[in-house]
């Protein structure tokens, strides 16, 4: 089984019947996806080469080289990934300036790690993977993880509009489908938020005594206290900057700003032609406008079920 990359797209080895999954939802329309341990990618990512062999690259990322001064953005989708991104790259540069490059080049879900040793430290990659498919350098090397949650059902809303819009359900697409299997863990893309969440959570109580430096972030506080949220992340790097820069960046920051400044960025990378449906409304309790009352409480039930041991509180308005 091989992966390359010929240009500029990846090319998949042979997939067999056995590793295709059909996922149904309710109205009986089929996604065909390619399983890959616990995550589901759709066949026609793969076969358009939009992502490397997951078969070949997730050994290959757990062997990862790491470096000392690495930072790494770990997040569910649509939790806020992009975001923070950027504020880092300001506070490591000092300025209130948006990065050139996009958040993709350095995401480690999308690369061949050979990909990231050209780029200069300290290098900050991001990633929807849970902790076990990550560099197992990183405990070694005690890279510090910026660890990010969002209310699931918020992530849930921003995920199907962001799957609707890269046509894996198609312009006719209801909510309640895409919820359907949102809840079971069986759409497109990445493993069971329920499941994911609960890993981390584990993940990072197994590091208390370890010395691995994490630091959880929540989506709602960054957007209720912004400056606050922004001198933790800085406080966070070991990085002393001015009040006035804080303010500055998080201004610039700010969910408008950055939908007017992704606008350029995808001019920049015609390659990525959606880059720009990524920021929709970054709003806390959209949720409301999609959930019926019979599914929010059919999502609470399994909240209480699946998560009965969870030590987050989320916030959902």
């Amino acid at each position: 089984m091989s992966s390359v990359k010929v240009d500029g797209k990846y090319i998949w080895g042979e997939i067999s019947e056995s590793e295709i999954v059909r996922q149904y939802d309710r109205k009986g329309r089929v996604v065909a996806c390619v399983q890959v341990e616990d995550m589901f990618r759709p066949l026609e990512n793969v076969a358009a080469g939009q992502i490397p062999d997951l078969r070949v690259t997730l050994k290959l990322i757990r062997d990862m080289h790491m470096r000392k001064d690495d930072i790494l953005i770990c997040a569910y989708v649509k939790a806020g990934t992009h975001w923070v991104w950027e504020i880092v790259n300001m506070l490591l540069r000092g300025a209130a300036e948006y990065d050139k490059t996009i958040k993709e080049e350095n995401m480690i879900d999308f690369h061949f790690p050979s990909e990231f040793s050209n780029l200069k430290s300290p290098r900050v990659l991001n990633t929807h993977f849970t902790w076990r498919h990550l560099p197992s350098e990183i405990q070694k090397k005690k890279c510090k993880i910026i660890y990010l949650q969002r209310n699931p059902k918020d992530t849930a809303v921003s995920y199907f509009h962001h799957q609707r819009n890269l046509g894996i359900y198609g312009t006719e697409g209801d909510f309640g489908d895409f919820l359907d299997l949102y809840i079971k863990g069986r759409g497109p893309g990445y493993k069971c938020w329920f499941d994911y969440t609960m890993e981390w959570q584990s993940f990072i109580e197994d590091q208390t005594d370890n010395g691995l430096p994490i630091l959880t972030v929540m989506y709602e506080d960054l957007k209720r206290e912004p400056v606050t949220q922004v001198q933790k992340l800085a406080d966070y790097l070991e990085l002393k900057r001015e009040p006035q820069l804080i303010t500055e960046i998080v201004e610039k920051c700010d969910f408008k700003c950055m939908q007017q400044a992704i606008l350029a960025k995808n001019e920049a990378h015609p390659s990525i032609s959606n880059y720009h449906t990524l920021y929709r409304k970054g709003e806390i309790g959209d949720w409301k406008n999609w959930f019926t009352v019979a599914q929010s409480e059919e999502f609470d039930e399994l909240m209480r079920k699946k998560m009965e041991e969870c030590k987050t509180t989320f916030v959902y308005e």
